[in-house]
């Protein structure tokens, strides 16, 4: 049973590390985003 459940412990924490990933994938996008709306356009672009 405990192998089990230690299984478990570690299929959610790795969960939580993918979901923390994207997490901050999405941060940075909207940081991203916040920057080119806020900022003015480049010369050239």
């Amino acid at each position: 049973m405990r192998a089990v459940r230690d299984g478990a412990e570690a299929r959610i924490r790795t969960l939580l590390a993918d979901f923390a990933a994207v997490a901050d994938m999405a941060d940075m996008a909207a940081l991203l985003y916040l920057l080119e709306r806020l900022c003015p356009p480049l010369p050239g672009h």
